[in-house]
């Protein structure tokens, strides 16, 4: 597995466990995101993570390993030589970048973007702990230490 990658635009997220499986709530204000917290928890105790969420790594192609395959599937096309290919550097790169921006493109008109499971660097990670007497004390039960 390939390094953490974020998307460099920190936000404020809800879930409920420091270690959640899963962040709701992707907000620009710790306020906006207490309030959608508060919203969906309630009186729980629930958590505010300010974090980098992690994206997916596009680029898992190989140039090399990807046209030989092409070659061998059609080798009827080529002749008795094969594909005779003499790639530069630049043309592999240019290749694996045109894959990784049309696999991007497609999973974002086919909602394939996963939610934000992950995150690539916190923050803030801050625990709310609400109370059930009104919103006047949730909100003073929700406020930084």
């Amino acid at each position: 597995m390939g390094e953490r990658k974020g998307d460099g635009h920190f936000r404020w997220y809800v879930a409920c466990a420091e270690d959640a499986e899963a962040f709701d709530a992707a907000a620009d204000t710790r306020a906006e995101a207490l309030e959608k917290g508060l919203d969906k928890y309630g009186t729980a105790p629930f958590f505010l993570i300010e974090a980098d969420k992690m994206v997916p790594d596009f680029s898992v192609f190989d140039a090399e390993r990807l046209l030989e395959e092409f070659a061998e599937h059609n080798e009827m096309c080529w002749g008795e030589d094969g594909m005779e290919l003499n790639l530069e550097a630049e043309d592999r790169e240019s290749l694996e970048t045109h894959l990784a921006d049309a696999l991007r493109s497609w999973m974002r008109k086919n909602d394939c973007i996963p939610p934000v499971w992950c995150v690539a660097d916190a923050r803030v990670i801050e625990q709310i702990n609400a109370c059930a007497a009104g919103d006047e004390d949730r909100a003073q039960g929700a406020e930084r230490p």
